[in-house]
């Protein structure tokens, strides 16, 4: 993908780019995600990048958080857990990071507490189409269907209006 080739040359002008390594593991993660990669190739493709981001920043939140995806590819429920409470801990401002949790917490059946999750990254990033997607979905497993019917028309709103900006710039 072009997102893929930019944050390769990226990282080749400067390796130690923490922010571009990361940027390469979340593309491979969006295409692992989508099915354009396996869960295997993601793996094999993001774990070097990875213990090179530990090397350089060991603490750094979105790193937990790719780890959390291994852990749960590995089937590895309590550590993805940790991984994603240490990544939130490290990085409260990631709206991605409430999301992979609150993903986390409903294959987990745990509803309420997915949706309180998915609520902070819904503040963190209010424009964020996926997430008002995702809530109707999580909306709509608790039976709250009216809620539900907002947050999917929130969704539909949000994204005809960043459609717009980007074609209309």
């Amino acid at each position: 993908t072009s997102a893929e080739v930019l944050m390769k040359s990226a990282i080749k002008r400067d390796p130690e780019y923490v922010d571009a390594l990361l940027g390469l593991v979340q593309v491979w993660f969006g295409m692992e995600d989508t099915g354009l990669i396996s869960s295997e190739q993601f793996i094999s493709r993001s774990a070097p990048i990875l213990d090179r981001v530990d090397g350089l920043d060991p603490g750094n939140g979105l790193l937990l958080g790719m780890r959390s995806k291994h852990a749960q590819i590995r089937g590895e429920s309590a550590a993805e857990a940790k991984l994603l409470e240490r990544a939130i801990t490290a990085s409260p401002g990631n709206a991605n990071l409430y999301s992979m949790y609150a993903d986390y917490l409903l294959g987990e059946r745990n509803s309420e507490d997915a949706l309180t999750q998915l609520n902070k990254a819904i503040q963190l990033d209010p424009l964020n189409a996926n997430f008002y997607r995702s809530r109707a979905n999580y909306l709509m497993q608790l039976q709250r269907f009216e809620e539900a019917e907002q947050a999917a028309l929130k969704s539909l709103v949000d994204e005809v209006r960043c459609d717009l900006v980007l074609t209309t710039g």
